[in-house]
């Protein structure tokens, strides 16, 4: 099995941009923490699964965020082509391709979760855990908000487009079937219930504050 902090240490420089805020390497970390946390459920799930492969899960992880500038819509896509350049004489071909496919299926816009291999399942479901705590959303919410506030120089009048985009990443999720897959599917209904007090929250300041 691959170990994490080989993988850490690929992807550290990666991760060192000014203006990370939330896509950090601490983000990446978090991620490790709850796959070590859940990884003997989830070999138990998928024990007769011919494509679970943790270690190219493992992979996806670590690079799936090393490409971000806030309101760029080719994030997934230039991370998976980091990865591409950067595993080359680490892993095979082919299950380089799988690891880049894994990184480009972390796009929001990417909608066929339910259809999805066990893999994008648990990339996914780590990646969005935060949505468990309530607490934790309104932190990485504002880290969010700072990513793009500083990248447009602070600028005031960017602060409404920033947060009206907030506001819609939630209307989004609030209105997707499934949420959370596999062993996480326990906490599609808490996921969901946090979302919507996102979602009104958003509302409620953007017609309070402009």
């Amino acid at each position: 099995m691959v170990e994490t902090e080989y993988l850490l240490k690929l992807v550290d420089t990666f991760y060192k941009n000014d203006y990370r805020y939330y896509h950090t390497i601490h983000h990446v970390k978090k991620m490790f923490q709850m796959l070590e946390q859940y990884q003997e459920l989830f070999d138990e799930e998928f024990k007769d699964n011919e494509e679970y492969n943790i270690d190219l899960v493992k992979y996806a992880i670590a690079y799936h965020d090393a490409f971000y500038i806030p309101g760029f819509q080719g994030n997934e896509y230039m991370s998976a082509k980091l990865a591409e350049f950067d595993l080359n004489n680490k892993l095979d071909s082919l299950d380089k391709i799988i690891v880049i496919s894994l990184i480009e299926s972390t796009d929001i816009r990417y909608q066929r979760l339910k259809y999805s291999s066990c893999n994008v399942k648990i990339l996914h479901d780590l990646d969005w855990s935060r949505f468990i705590n309530y607490d934790e959303i309104i932190d990485d919410d504002l880290k969010v908000f700072n990513e793009a506030f500083d990248t447009f120089h602070c600028q005031s009048k960017y602060h409404k487009i920033i947060v009206e985009n907030q506001k819609e990443f939630y209307q989004k999720y609030c209105n997707r079937d499934i949420f959370y897959t596999n062993t996480f599917g326990k906490y599609n209904k808490i996921a969901k219930e946090n979302m919507k007090k996102r979602l009104e929250y958003f509302k409620e300041y953007i017609k309070k504050e402009f």
